[in-house]
């Protein structure tokens, strides 16, 4: 599956801060996409530059879009590297949202976003589900919240529209099917009147 990231950041972004850049709610988080410091610094150490103030992170959608980016890259990274994707497929229920769904890519970089590379590790290869609450397995929103939440929302197996062929009222089908039935003949008049002409042209 290839990863979309736009698909991905704005999903995020609408969960995470309803798509405000300059979120602060004062929970310890910060931007669209709820960066903690310690994580705008990994990122910022990721990159090899020096770490903003929280300051100027918040006043910069291009910055934040970009750190969101490296962690992204860093979370599949981590994920091949840890052989991480045997448990595509597997599915898994959310501890807080009890949401159902069979696990993909999406869902685990969320699950990283939200508890970090190992504490995502440690949900799918020991079961241990830590919250969003200081690290704590009570209260809060679970690992397993944001990987079946991220999961199920970008299924890429899902149909993108609808069919609704089958909606249509059966009178409808019946006028349709009536003016259609009239085309016909009427294509077929024209056709003699045509043939008709020719004929007469030709003797």
């Amino acid at each position: 599956m290839t990863f979309n990231l736009d698909t991905y950041k704005n999903l995020l972004g609408y969960k995470e801060s309803s798509g405000s850049y300059q979120t602060n709610t004062g929970n310890g988080a910060y931007g669209k996409y709820q960066f903690l410091p310690s994580t705008i610094r990994g990122i910022a150490n990721l990159l090899n530059e020096m770490p903003p103030t929280i300051t100027d992170f918040l006043n910069s959608p291009q910055l934040q879009d970009r750190y969101l980016k490296a962690l992204v890259e860093d979370s599949l990274s981590y994920i091949k590297n840890n052989n991480l994707k045997v448990f595509e497929g597997a599915e898994r229920e959310g501890q807080g949202n009890k949401i159902k769904s069979k696990i993909n890519i999406y869902g685990m970089v969320a699950g990283i976003h939200l508890g970090g590379a190992g504490n995502f590790r440690d949900y799918l290869t020991k079961g241990i589900d830590k919250s969003d609450n200081t690290n704590r397995s009570t209260g809060g929103t679970y690992i397993s919240d944001y990987v079946t939440f991220f999961s199920n929302k970008i299924d890429v197996k899902k149909k993108s529209t609808p069919d609704n062929s089958n909606n249509i009222p059966d009178t409808v089908k019946e006028k349709l099917t009536i003016v259609l039935e009239q085309s016909i003949q009427q294509n077929e008049i024209l056709q003699k009147i045509l043939n008709d002409l020719k004929d007469k042209i030709n003797e």
